[in-house]
């Protein structure tokens, strides 16, 4: 999932686990403990931009890590506040200062878009959101600070939750999750909720800072805590039964197509559990499609086919690059020649539709979120990312809203 539903269902762990002892600070150490995991895009720094797609979800999202990382860093956190920097006003500007700089980045981005959405509505609650969660800030910088009394096994437990509920959330998006690292590559995916999702994230962010506004001793405020950690559980719980609505409706609608096929993805789009993309395998084509909780009619009337053309990198296949690609888009994915370049190819990865086909994308021909080209360099393959980055347009969102209403496909 996004930083931001990380950061709240880490604060709600930290929270659950030393809420009591330590307060608002117990959210804030829970908040980073639910970043940590992602750290782990610091390897592109080091590596190929297809080597760190595949590095990212990988070791620091695996069982062992969320059962072994903790007995680090529960050392590194007991160790820190012996030396109490708490009672510093140098630490706790630091905090304040880095506190509202990541607050801004986060909400910010969310307002732009919903700004070029055009909805000012969101705009004002993303605002108030911004205003909420600083005041927790502004109240730790001021307050005098108690002493931190926390066993190294408390320290472990609110750590071991912040690594597992960061690898179990990010499970159930379409991306995949290498659970079993380094003993397997496999990527797990029940793909029923996208990368970001206000559904999911605004609720418990609400309830968090609600929480946080309260005594910490409250029984109201754990009572809050619980419920935002409530909602988001039935909201996933929801999320796996719209797919499989979804499902039974891409099996239907290609029955009555009668298009044969070996298997077939779905994937909620970016923001929303509403709109649908996914793609279709037979044996020479890949098709595309999305589908609307909102379309007039419970089937999809257009599946878009692409030519695989697995056979243009059929003898490069055992190369690592090509193996990470494939591996990564669980062969999902169509080749073509690159238009005027010699051996060289066009990587397309279909897990997650057609972007054309869910808002008014400027380059209808090179519309999927994940584009890599691959060059022939004496004899092995050497991929890059091709970027699709649109320039971001009020006409983009509003196509985008339109489609999740169901107004055209």
């Amino acid at each position: 999932m996004d930083s931001l539903s990380q950061l709240t269902l880490g604060a709600a762990m930290g929270e659950v686990v030393l809420g009591r002892k330590l307060g608002n600070r117990a959210m804030v150490i829970g908040a980073l403990a639910g970043t940590i995991p992602d750290l782990d895009i610091i390897g592109n720094f080091f590596m190929s931009e297809i080597e760190g797609l595949d590095f990212h979800r990988g070791v620091t999202h695996s069982i062992l890590f969320s059962l072994v990382g903790p007995l680090l860093f529960a050392f590194l956190a007991r160790s820190f506040y012996k030396l109490e920097p708490q009672k510093s006003k140098g630490y706790k500007s630091v905090i304040l200062i880095l506190g509202l700089l990541l607050l801004g980045s986060i909400f910010g981005v969310s307002g732009y878009a919903a700004f070029l959405a055009g909805n000012m509505i969101a705009v004002g609650v993303i605002a108030i959101l911004f205003i909420l969660c600083s005041i927790p800030l502004f109240r730790y910088f001021r307050k005098e600070q108690s002493d931190v009394d926390v066993s190294y096994w408390q320290w472990y437990l609110l750590f071991f939750l912040g690594f597992s509920t960061h690898v179990l959330l990010d499970v159930f998006t379409p991306y995949g999750t290498q659970v079993f690292m380094p003993f397997s590559s496999y990527r797990a995916a029940f793909s029923s909720i996208s990368v970001a999702d206000p559904f999911y994230t605004a609720p418990f962010v609400l309830f968090l800072v609600l929480a946080s506004l309260m005594r910490r001793t409250s029984s109201i405020r754990a009572i809050t805590v619980w419920l935002g950690i409530g909602i988001s559980c039935a909201y996933l719980v929801w999320t796996v039964f719209n797919k499989t609505m979804v499902n039974e409706i891409v099996e239907k609608s290609l029955k009555e197509q009668g298009i044969t096929y070996s298997r077939y993805k779905t994937t909620p789009s970016i923001f929303n559990n509403f709109l649908w993309v996914g793609s279709v395998e037979s044996d020479t084509v890949i098709y595309t499609f999305t589908y609307s909780k909102f379309d007039p009619d419970q089937r999809i009337t257009t599946f878009k086919p692409f030519v695989k053309n697995h056979h243009l990198i059929a003898p490069y296949q055992k190369q690592k690059e090509v193996e990470i690609l494939r591996r990564f888009s669980d062969d999902m994915f169509v080749v073509r020649p690159t238009p005027g370049r010699k051996k060289t190819f066009d990587f397309l990865e279909l897990k997650y539709g057609d972007l054309s086909q869910v808002t008014d994308f400027p380059d209808p021909e090179n519309a999927f979120p994940f584009f890599f080209r691959l060059t022939d360099v004496n004899g092995t393959l050497q991929g890059e990312t091709v970027r699709q980055d649109p320039k971001l347009s009020r006409r983009l969102f509003t196509k985008y809203i339109e489609r999740i209403q169901g107004k055209w496909r």
